[in-house]
């Protein structure tokens, strides 16, 4: 009987991705956040991790998306899809600067989206109602938004058993436009693949 190989890329294969990441993080097709805005935004995101105000967690279980829980060490948490993320790259793309105040406003009016879309049977245990507008949702203009550095927790503890530190990481690599890039929807997946994510790295010095 045969049996399969342990799966792996050879040299030439992952050469050849290689090549393929690079010619992406170049090409001028690919959408980029200003360095400029980048920047601000990496400290604004900084400023709100540092803030009083609640951490973002992207994980489906323990609660609803747009739903508020407490951690153990006090701090308030949003359970969320990957929406934020997506919010706030579009925002930062678009040229938007906010101040944490008004990042504070943003969030207290509902504005920043923590789900795609709600269930009626949600809605009562929400606290943030807001979902991804149309013009925010970068899959519908065929893109897949990708983070260079993972953001999954990969843990089966409930959020409010996670130590801290480790959801004020994931809280920044999920929101901070420098651990964000684009590809096309329709290739979605290289934006898995560790060659075309060590090339965008490179070039965007993330």
């Amino acid at each position: 009987m045969r049996d399969l190989p342990i799966a792996e890329f050879s040299s030439d294969l992952s050469d050849k991705l290689r090549e393929v990441g690079e010619l992406w993080a170049l090409s001028s097709h690919r959408p980029r956040v200003e360095s400029g805005i980048r920047c601000h935004w990496d400290k604004l995101i900084d400023a709100w991790a540092d803030s009083d105000l609640p951490l973002v967690v992207r994980k489906s279980s323990g609660g609803v998306r747009g739903g508020m829980i407490t951690h153990m060490g006090g701090r308030n948490i949003i359970l969320a899809d990957n929406s934020p993320a997506l919010w706030a790259f579009m925002r930062a793309f678009q040229g938007f600067t906010y101040s944490l105040d008004e990042l504070r406003n943003q969030l207290e009016s509902g504005s920043i989206p923590f789900a795609f879309a709600i269930k009626s049977s949600e809605k009562s245990q929400m606290k943030y109602k807001g979902t991804l507008s149309a013009a925010d949702n970068l899959n519908k203009r065929g893109w897949k938004l990708c983070h260079i550095e993972g953001v999954g927790l990969r843990s089966a503890t409930p959020v409010i058993d996670i130590p801290i530190e480790r959801l004020v990481k994931h809280f920044r690599l999920l929101l901070k436009p420098s651990n964000h890039f684009l590809v096309y929807l329709s290739c979605a997946g290289l934006g898995e693949l560790p060659q075309v994510i060590d090339e965008i790295r490179k070039y965007d010095g993330a």
